[in-house]
Order: C-alpha cells, then sequence, then structure tokens
C-alpha cells in the first residue's frame, strides 16, 4: 500500500505541494495500515483525534522539491467511539433520547426552498421535538418513582404487611417496625433517591460529555466573519453549525430543573394525599409556598425549552444565568421538599397508590400524543409535495422516528415497572396479591416487548423471502458480469448474496413505516388502558403483560450486547454500528443527554487543519474520506471559504452521504446540497461497490453521474487465476484501497489540482 500512496507521477515545475489527508470510517483505524508503513509520527492532537504521518514525511513542507508530483500523506484519526464498547451499550439504553435527537435534523425542506430553515413550520417542529425530548425526560423520572416511591414505600412498605413479610429487605420501612424511617414522610424521601440519583447521574454525565464536545470553541471563529453563501447556501457552511455550546447547555439545564422539580411535586402531592386522617389542612403554608415555587420553575425550565433554537449563522458563545442558575434552585426546593417530608405527621397512613403518580403518567401520554401528531401535521406539507425519490417515507421519517422513540420509552419503562412489582408480590400476578399493583396503563404498555418480537420475526421471514428471491436472480447478474469464468455455482451464489445483502439497507424505511403504524396502534391501546376500559378479557391481558416482562429483560441485554460489539461483527456494523455513526454526527438539538456529537470536534478539526495548510503552503489538498469519514470530510469541505474549496479534490469511497444521509436528512444532504458540494470543489470522485451495505453512488440525478465511478467490481476474480491464486475475499464496505481503480481515480484527482488553481465555475 506505500507504493500506491506514494507514487509518482510526472510534475510540472511550478506544480504547488499537495497534501494528501485521509480521514478514515469508524472501524478500528491504523495509521500504519493506512499509509502502509509502520515508522508512524504523531505530529498533532490527543488522545482523541490524531495527525499521523510517515517518519520520512515529517518535514515535507521544507522539502518541496521531494513531493513533485506526488502528495505528502497523511491521516486524521477520530474518536469514533464515547468510552469504549461498554460505554456504548450505556449509552444505547438511552437510546429513546438518541432517537428523538435523529428525528429533530430529519425535517424535510423541497430543493430551492430557503436553507434558514427559518418558516413557521421549521421553527415550530424544532419547538415541538424539544418539548417531546423534555417529556420523554419527565417520564423516566415519572416511572422511576413509580418503582420506588409507589410500589416499593407506599403501595408495600407502607400499606401492606404481608408484601413486607415477603421481602424482608424493606422491614426496615414497615410501620410495624416503628422505626422513624417507617413513618411514610422519611420513607418516601428514601423512595424518591432513586430518581434523584438518576437526575443527577444524567446531569453529570451531560455536563461531562458537553465539555468534551460542544464547550470546545471552534478554532476558526472569528477568522472569516464576512463569509455568507446567502440564504441559499448549504446549512452545513454556516459558521455556528458544529458549535452548539450554549444550546446544549440551555436544555441541559431545562431537563435538569424539569426532571427536580417533577420529583418535588410528585413528594408534594404525597405529603397531601388522602391518607391524612386528622383532618389537618392539607398544605402547610410553607408547602404551599414550595408548590408556587417549584410550579414556577418547571414553568422557565418550559420556556428555556421552547426558546433554546440554534443559532448557526453565528457563534452563540455567551452564557445563560437561567441556564446556570435554575437548576441549582431546582436542586434547593428539592432539598426543601425533603426536609419537609421528615416532619412529623400523626395520623397519616399510606393507602392505594401514591397520589399524583396516575395523573402525570396519563397527562405524559396525552401530551406525547399530541405533541407526534403536531409533528406530523408539521410534516404533511413536505409529504404532499413533490420531491426526489429517495426521500424516506416522503419525508415523514422524523415523526415516525419520533414516535418510535416515545413508544420504546413508554413500554420499556412499563416493563421495568412490572418486572420489580412482580418481585415485591412473589412470582404472583401484579395488582392480584396484597397491593394495588401498576396502573392499567402501564399493564398495556408492557405488550410492547411481545409486539416488537412479533414485528420483528414477520419482518425478518418477509426479508428472508425476497432476499431468497433476490438471490436467484442476482445469480444470473453475477454470471454475466463475470463472463468467460468457469461455471461455480457455490461461487455464484456466495457473490449474490453478498450483493442481495447489501441491498437490505433499502428496506430499513418499509421497517419504520411498520414499527410507526405498531407503535400508532399501541399509544391507541394504551390510552384506553388508562381508562380501564378494556374490550379483552382480563386473562389475555394478564398473559400480554406477563410475556413482555419475560422479554423486555431478553431485549435490554441484547441492546447492551448490541452496543458492546457494534463494531466487532460486520452484522452488527451494518446496524447498531452505523446507527451509532449518525446518532453521534449529528449536534444534540433536541435531547441534551443523547449520545455526544463526535462531528463537532472532529469537523472543526479538519477543516482548521486543510485552512491553515492551504493558507501556509499555497498548494493543493486531496480530501479521501471512507464511509463516516467521508461525511466528516464533505461537512469539513462546506465549512470552508468557495475560493479555499476550489482548490481541494476530494474522494469518497463506500460513502453513505446519498444513500443513507440524503434519504434521511435532505435538507443537509439532499441533491442540491450534494450538487453545490460538486460545483464548489476542483473535482469530486466517488467510488462504490453493489455489496456494499453502507455506501453507495452520490448520482441521484443525471447532473451528478460525472462524480460516480461504475460499481466496482467485488470479489476481483471469480475463480482462481494467476493473480489471485486463491478465492479473492468479497470485500463489501472494506478495503477500497485494493481495487486498481482506487489507484487510477486517485492519479485522476491529483492531476486536477494542479498546477494552477482551477477558475471559479459559472452558477446557474
Amino acid at each position: 500500500m506505500s507504493e500506491a500512496w506514494g507514487a509518482i507521477r510526472p510534475a510540472a515545475a511550478d506544480e504547488p505541494m499537495t497534501l494528501e489527508l485521509i480521514v478514515p470510517g469508524t472501524q478500528p483505524a491504523d495509521p500504519q495500515h493506512l499509509l502502509g508503513d509502520p515508522r508512524m509520527i504523531q505530529i498533532g492532537g490527543d488522545r482523541r483525534t490524531r495527525l499521523h504521518r510517515r517518519a520520512d514525511d515529517v518535514d515535507g513542507e521544507q522539502r518541496p522539491d521531494e513531493y513533485r508530483g506526488r502528495p505528502i500523506p497523511e491521516t486524521y484519526t477520530w474518536g469514533s467511539r464515547v468510552g469504549g464498547g461498554w460505554m456504548r451499550g450505556v449509552w444505547l439504553f438511552l437510546g429513546p433520547f438518541l432517537l428523538m435527537n435523529l428525528a429533530s435534523w430529519m425535517l424535510p425542506r423541497a430543493d430551492g426552498t430557503d436553507g434558514r430553515g427559518r418558516s413557521y413550520v421549521a421553527r415550530s417542529y424544532a419547538v415541538m421535538m424539544r418539548l417531546l425530548a423534555a417529556a420523554l425526560t419527565v417520564q423516566l423520572v415519572a416511572y422511576l418513582a413509580e418503582i420506588s416511591m409507589d410500589l416499593m414505600v407506599w403501595q408495600c412498605a407502607a400499606a401492606s404487611r404481608s408484601c413486607v413479610e415477603e421481602n424482608t429487605w424493606l422491614l426496615f420501612l414497615s410501620p410495624a417496625n416503628g422505626s422513624w424511617w417507617a413513618r411514610p414522610g422519611p420513607s418516601l424521601a428514601l423512595g424518591a433517591l432513586l430518581p434523584l440519583f438518576v437526575i443527577v447521574l444524567m446531569a453529570r454525565l451531560g455536563q461531562r460529555t458537553w465539555a468534551r464536545t460542544e464547550a470546545l470553541r471552534p478554532a476558526l471563529s472569528g477568522l472569516r466573519p464576512e463569509y455568507d453563501e446567502g440564504p441559499f447556501g448549504p446549512a452545513l457552511s454556516r459558521p455556528g453549525f458544529w458549535y452548539g455550546r450554549r444550546q446544549v447547555l440551555r436544555l441541559r439545564s431545562a431537563h435538569t430543573t424539569l426532571a427536580s422539580s417533577t420529583l418535588s411535586l410528585l413528594l408534594l402531592a404525597a405529603l397531601a394525599g388522602p391518607g391524612r386522617k386528622d383532618g389537618s389542612a392539607l398544605f402547610t403554608g410553607f408547602e404551599w409556598a414550595l408548590i408556587g415555587l417549584v410550579l414556577l420553575a418547571a414553568t422557565v425550565a418550559v420556556s428555556e425549552v421552547v426558546r433554546a433554537g440554534r443559532s448557526e449563522r453565528y457563534l452563540a458563545a455567551g452564557r445563560s444565568r437561567i441556564a446556570a442558575y435554575s437548576p441549582r434552585l431546582s436542586m434547593c426546593l428539592l432539598v426543601l421538599t425533603f426536609a419537609d417530608a421528615f416532619l412529623a405527621r400523626p395520623g397519616w397512613v399510606a393507602t392505594g397508590r401514591l397520589p399524583g403518580i396516575e395523573a402525570l403518567l396519563a397527562g405524559l401520554l396525552v401530551g406525547e400524543m399530541a405533541l407526534a401528531a403536531g409533528l406530523f401535521a408539521c410534516c404533511v406539507p413536505f409529504a404532499a409535495r413533490r420531491m426526489h425519490g429517495r426521500v424516506a417515507l416522503r419525508g415523514l421519517g422524523g415523526p415516525v422516528v419520533a414516535l418510535l422513540a416515545c413508544w420504546l420509552a413508554t413500554i420499556f419503562s412499563a416493563v421495568l415497572v412490572l418486572v420489580v412489582a412482580d418481585i415485591l408480590e412473589g412470582g404472583r400476578t401484579p395488582g392480584m396479591g396484597s397491593i394495588a399493583g401498576p396502573l392499567p396503563l402501564i399493564e398495556v404498555a408492557a405488550w410492547g416487548p411481545v409486539l416488537l418480537v412479533l414485528l420483528a420475526v414477520v419482518f425478518a421471514v418477509a426479508v428472508s423471502v425476497h432476499h431468497a428471491r433476490r438471490v436467484r436472480h442476482l445469480r444470473f447478474v453475477v454470471e454475466h458480469d463475470y463472463q468467460g469464468e468457469a461455471p461455480d455455482l457455490l461461487r455464484s451464489d456466495e457473490i449474490a448474496r453478498a450483493h442481495s445483502s447489501a441491498a437490505l439497507t433499502e428496506t430499513v424505511p418499509v421497517l419504520l413505516a411498520a414499527s410507526g403504524v405498531m407503535a400508532a396502534l399501541h399509544f391507541a391501546q394504551i390510552a384506553i388502558g388508562a381508562t380501564d376500559a378494556f374490550t379483552y378479557s382480563r386473562r389475555f391481558v394478564d398473559a400480554l403483560a406477563g410475556l413482555g416482562t419475560w422479554l423486555g429483560p431478553l431485549l435490554y441485554a441484547l441492546v447492551f450486547l448490541a452496543g458492546w460489539a457494534a463494531y466487532a461483527w460486520p452484522a452488527s456494523r451494518r446496524s447498531v454500528g452505523l446507527l451509532w455513526d449518525i446518532s453521534t454526527f449529528w449536534p444534540r438539538a433536541a435531547h441534551p443527554f443523547a449520545p455526544p456529537c463526535l462531528a463537532e470536534r472532529a469537523v472543526p478539526d479538519l477543516q482548521w487543519r486543510m485552512l491553515t495548510w492551504l493558507r501556509s503552503t499555497g498548494g493543493r489538498l486531496l480530501l479521501s474520506g471512507h464511509g463516516q469519514g467521508s461525511v466528516l470530510a464533505a461537512a469539513a469541505a462546506f465549512q470552508l471559504a468557495p475560493e479555499y474549496r476550489r482548490r481541494i479534490s476530494l474522494l469518497t469511497y463506500g460513502s453513505p452521504l446519498a444513500r443513507i444521509y440524503g434519504r434521511y436528512f435532505p435538507a443537509y444532504f439532499g441533491p442540491s446540497q450534494l450538487r453545490m458540494m460538486e460545483e464548489g470543489v476542483a473535482i469530486w470522485r466517488n467510488l462504490w461497490r453493489r455489496t456494499d451495505p453502507i455506501g453507495g453512488p452520490i448520482a441521484i440525478d443525471t447532473e451528478l453521474s460525472a462524480v460516480d465511478s461504475s460499481p466496482l467490481r467485488d470479489p476481483l476474480a471469480f475463480g482462481r487465476t494467476a493473480k489471485h491464486p486463491l478465492y479473492a475475499p468479497i470485500l463489501s464496505h472494506d478495503d477500497y484501497q485494493a481495487d486498481p481503480v482506487f489507484a487510477a481515480d486517485r492519479a485522476l484527482l491529483l492531476a486536477r489540482i494542479g498546477p494552477r488553481m482551477p477558475s471559479p465555475r459559472p452558477r446557474d
């Protein structure tokens, strides 16, 4: 491989130097392998992002004569992981937050509309998405409170002697024990520690990831404030696009405030519950004041969520006083609520369910359904408008993904509640033993894992049948592609299966649509269950809920294992790994506790490296990106001013730019945006294979057909040849450099960027 990177071509005497900046994908990127030399020197970066060169090339700029006709190769290795596989598995437990953030970027805009995204529809969509994300945070706290405060403390320890006798670890909270902790107030405060711990953990995790990504100011700030491509310029070219410091800070503050305020209100509602038998007032004056202050804090937090929009046209670096102080004030109010719970209340006993919890969960259900309906209403005009055919679900992908996020959050939270209730009841059906058990809507929501497995089985069967039929058809296509080779049915089937497996990526919209329909129907059934107006027999309801409590933990374990092994196996890399790459590419515009945006570090790094090298040397640059690295490379090129972008040749291979990003995020990687990129650089060449499940052609219309090469042959040889004495491997998404076409197209791009800067292309 070193020979390929260092290949020399005839050079003109006045040809400037060329830097070849290689951006690998998300698989473990070894600079020694990328550059074909074991002697690597790190010339910049830290443990997260690094620049490497071969030892012989470290001072290449000081020896320009030695690099006439060949580039200086350099790799940029970026941190594609957050804490390794186990941490990625933990992040996937917050999958609904991840999906909600993805959905916020999926609003389509028809080509030629205002690229600023400041239309009423776009603003309404963004606001409702942020409100829906905040509702998920409140829902998490509510379900944790249902487990620890309602089931464990209120229903079991405080109200049921038989439940405590079966769960001796709760004996110290029983009124029969007579201990100080057995009083309802202190026991409730103790039960509130679980949701409080999760609130503090999420706030801490959000703060740490914010400090490592969003809080890092782009080095380019203030260098070109006059540069603006106007309202029709690509959104990715805006100077503040990759600097979400202020927005994420405001959202993190608002979510923390809402979570702690929810916990305070649940505690205060319990203090005024129906258990006050002594005829005392529901609330003291102090408690009324606490309620007013907590409601005020929650109102301020909601207003922050509404107003915390993105500031892409400038670097919003100022601090928000509300964001700085509201979490602290809400925590102080929570501490005061805890203190109030410790006060003596003679004759006060726990009965029924925890006051306020049923109203809160029902209100969240109604609010989420209303916001989801509003999101669909925002996207209907785009669905009715004629767009290019590759946009997923005709532009309704964002609302569908948001609905799925709410559904997954609801069903897995419900399963967790039922598992705990089952433990407390000693294996009896929850609600049929010594405690009232979970709410009816929770029992219906726990059907979710059963529906998920049913959907997965039906989809897998349908895909398998389609795959088998397609393999039989593709067998003839393979034989046509390798004409003149000796027939080999097993080899033909192997290659045909690789082609068909790669095409399964195109079935994702069908899966999303089916999942969205199932989520909507299940939400409707949950709403019916909230009124306890079941249309099914009680035995049927209990059977489905019981099956869900068994399947739910298994799915939890599968989620963790999938996150841990996202890049270990090809199958997981094509699914979980790809979802992780996409989710960590986009800034956290909706939910501050989603996985951090790695691109907010990588894109400014690449932007600064390209700009400083071009300015200091006056040379040219070949930007080479594989897989997800090609997306980062394109995003960084968008950030350069046109006069620098014209001095860049772009080589992408295995790129998901059009196949995935253009399909699901058309406002940022649609045909018009990719056309602007093609017009802005000196030359762009894209390599792809039909066996690649991730990468694909850039051409969505004939205007971009010159960007793509013909599909590379994979495998390179059908049978054994003199050059391939053993069967050539099917490379799929890997090792594009092994194909001779790669070296030829790379040489073409190097020839097109020197010796003089190309003149600007006229715009239509």
